[in-house]
């Protein structure tokens, strides 16, 4: 796989007559795309393209992503990583994938667009000071571009908004004492002493035990030894992550992570997220019905994995039958920060067969998922 690479495009680096095309003059902080000879040659074209599109000084990204899920880390790291640079409105990322094979549908890729679209509804720079656009080689081009993008290829542009006045007039006459809050601190019900991030991951493992002794899978080791042992095999990545962006770029990574680990070793994953919409079920909900959206295809990321949000405060809005509300109450009340639950599908289309897969911790994670998202609403009811 070709590693992520940045380069820097700049029109009269294909006047030149230099042995080193892509070298431009004036560029600082310019780094080769990457150690093939195929890298040189994806990025080559895709730096001449910005140039006769009018982007001659926009930044590029190669991304050697061949996966969905490569894609997606690849491009909320570097949409937050654009965002929080600074500079000047109308400056331009450009990032290529030209080893992601299933964007070579164009269908495909637009639906990835419109993933991304949804999802700039709770992010900090997507939809706020960055415009997301698609180019793709199946598609009709603008007609300001004469060439179209020789591989599929996603386009972050800056602009500026206005800033947002005190509304001192609406206040009578007084500044309004909200206006300097950061944006963070309107997730914090309370400023508490953070635990650390090995405390954050014994809660959740004892979450995850009191799960299975009440479900009634408990493993009978009286020493605890075969605890630890089937704990071992539950992945519990922490992210600090406050925005979208990042806290999209963490889930992605969990997603490559678990896809790249064997079973023996890793059956499932908990992604806690001590930090994003903590004291905000609603925004936590919007965040996993963006993801819930990707499952099915075109993306169809469910072929790989089944998912199941947690929140410490969860919204019942998609849970009016209150005995449904109450078989998973136990669950969702105790969970002790915001986590998502990567479960391979795999094993859960076993489990739906009545076939024990995995360890009772992950057997009783994919029995909550079933009640709470299964068509049969609980394989052990």
């Amino acid at each position: 796989m070709v590693p992520l690479a940045l380069i820097t495009a700049w029109a009269h680096a294909f006047t030149a007559r230099s042995a080193y095309p892509f070298m431009p003059v004036r560029s600082v902080g310019w780094q080769r795309p990457g150690p093939t000879a195929s890298a040189t040659a994806v990025g080559h074209c895709v730096a001449q393209w910005c140039c006769e599109s009018g982007r001659a000084e926009a930044s590029v990204a190669i991304s050697g992503a061949s996966t969905l899920t490569g894609a997606m880390r690849d491009f909320w790291q570097l949409a937050h990583r654009f965002g929080g640079e600074g500079g000047a409105p109308g400056r331009q990322m450009v990032v290529a994938f030209p080893e992601w094979r299933q964007a070579d549908d164009a269908r495909t890729f637009q639906e990835v667009l419109q993933h991304i679209d949804e999802c700039a509804e709770i992010c900090e720079f997507l939809g706020e000071t960055l415009l997301v656009a698609g180019r793709h080689p199946g598609t009709p081009q603008p007609a300001d571009e004469p060439e179209r993008a020789t591989v599929p290829t996603i386009v972050l542009r800056s602009f500026m908004q206005e800033p947002w006045g005190d509304y001192g007039d609406e206040n009578f006459g007084e500044a309004d004492p909200f206006a300097d809050l950061p944006d963070t601190a309107m997730d914090e019900a309370v400023s508490l002493e953070r635990p650390s991030d090995e405390a954050c991951v014994e809660q959740t493992l004892a979450w995850v035990g009191s799960i299975t002794a009440q479900i009634g899978l408990a493993p009978p080791s009286p020493d605890g030894s075969t605890v630890d042992a089937a704990l071992a095999r539950v992945a519990c990545p922490l992210t600090h992550a406050r925005t979208g962006e990042l806290v999209y770029a963490a889930f992605w990574g969990a997603v490559s992570d678990l896809a790249n680990s064997a079973e023996s070793v890793h059956e499932t994953t908990l992604l806690i997220a001590t930090e994003f919409a903590r004291y905000n079920a609603h925004a936590f909900e919007f965040f996993a019905s963006t993801l819930n959206e990707a499952l099915p295809p075109p993306m169809n990321l469910g072929e790989d994995v089944q998912l199941v949000f947690y929140h410490p405060q969860p919204s019942i809005t998609e849970m009016p039958d209150e005995a449904a509300k109450r078989r998973v109450d136990f669950a969702l009340n105790s969970v002790p920060f915001p986590t998502i639950n990567l479960l391979r599908t795999a094993q859960v289309d076993l489990a739906r067969q009545r076939i024990e897969a995995g360890s009772p911790q992950t057997r009783a994670l994919i029995e909550l998922h079933e009640r709470v998202c299964g068509p049969e609403g609980g394989l052990l009811l």
